[in-house]
């Protein structure tokens, strides 16, 4: 069970920062400096985190279910309180971590008064936001998951 938490977690990291860096090559690919507190940058971060949300409980939701009912990964007890729609479910914790996300970057930025960046260090930034972003929400969502009813 353990490896299976394990290689879920890693993998919707990896592709939060796989996915995370495509957008920002597409979005930011003639900028040569990025200013965090301004334009762009600042509203990029609450659709991302939002993405990244979303699709590291609903890929992980997925997987884990699709391993249940092939009888890869033992069940548990269900969670009282999770939507049992994947769909749904995905969507309430991406408009969580686009909030809470969006509300730490600004405060962070401002703190540190963060300078412009390139482009290669921006994407570097935005990459590791999207797998820290991915570490933690995927460890619950597939917790969850776990306990969900499996259908035949």
């Amino acid at each position: 069970m353990r490896t299976f938490f394990l290689t879920q977690t890693l993998a919707s990291a990896a592709m939060s920062a796989i996915m995370t860096t495509v957008m920002v090559l597409l979005l930011f690919h003639r900028e040569t400096a990025i200013d965090l507190q301004r334009g762009a940058a600042l509203l990029d971060i609450t659709p991302q985190t939002f993405m990244v949300g979303f699709m590291s409980v609903l890929v992980p939701t997925l997987v884990t279910r699709g391993a249940r009912r092939k009888g890869g990964v033992d069940g548990a007890s269900p969670v009282r309180h999770a939507p049992r729609n994947v769909l749904v479910r995905s969507v309430m914790v991406g408009i969580f971590a686009a909030i809470v996300g969006t509300l730490v970057y600004r405060v962070v930025v401002v703190a540190v008064d963060a300078a412009p960046l390139s482009l290669l260090a921006f994407v570097g930034l935005k990459a590791g936001w999207g797998a820290l972003v991915g570490l933690l929400l995927t460890p619950p969502a597939v917790r969850v998951a776990i306990g969900d009813p499996v259908g035949k």
